[in-house]
């Protein structure tokens, strides 16, 4: 690491109580120490009690996938192409289907009532149907666990998703963002 190389965070803690984003306390700012020649890496931990009134079912109940007896990565092109041919077809439903326990935990831990989930799903159609046209996915891609090898997804050398639109007309991209699992006792992906 470069000699001046560091990270900083703060926590900001909100209510959501009450629909609105409320400010309750900020903690104080971190930041690491200085690196340290021939260390790649640094290092920084803090403790800070979080109420968290929820609980999602995400990727916790799935098989770990660095285990799995078929080619991951192939089975993964298969789901996104999937996907950009829903996408060029304008099955919107499915696709929303696709979506719905990805969207179910955002809008849980976002807070995010019924209109504003819909908001999310309505404007995603609406960048679909206005000139944003599937990319081929690459070749290049490369699979990228996390949740202890329980979530994975296709990304590009760049870092970003493997999953992309572009509308030619205005020089714009769409990346989505999407990951996937395999729940115990089931055989498919699902959109996690």
């Amino acid at each position: 690491m470069h000699e001046k190389a560091y990270a900083k965070y703060k926590v900001t803690v909100f209510d959501l109580s009450s629909g609105d984003f409320v400010f309750v306390e900020q903690f104080e700012e971190q930041r690491t120490p200085p690196a340290q020649k021939a260390i790649p890496f640094t290092q920084v931990s803090s403790l800070f009690q979080a109420e968290v009134p929820y609980k999602i079912d995400a990727w916790q109940n799935g098989i770990n996938l660095k285990d799995v007896n078929f080619n991951l990565k192939e089975k993964l092109l298969q789901e996104y192409q999937k996907i950009l041919n829903r996408i060029a077809e304008k099955q919107y439903s499915e696709i929303e289907e696709l979506y719905r326990k990805k969207e179910e935990n955002t809008a849980t831990v976002m807070y995010l009532n019924e209109e504003k989930k819909k908001e999310r799903m309505s404007k995603l159609f609406n960048d679909f149907s206005s000139g944003f046209e599937p990319v081929p996915l690459s070749k290049d891609s490369f699979v990228e666990y996390s949740a202890y090898g329980k979530r994975v997804c296709l990304k590009n050398l760049d870092g970003l998703s493997a999953l992309r639109l572009e509308n030619k007309e205005t020089q714009e991209d769409l990346v989505l963002d999407i990951a996937f699992y395999i729940p115990k006792g089931k055989t498919e992906f699902e959109v996690i």
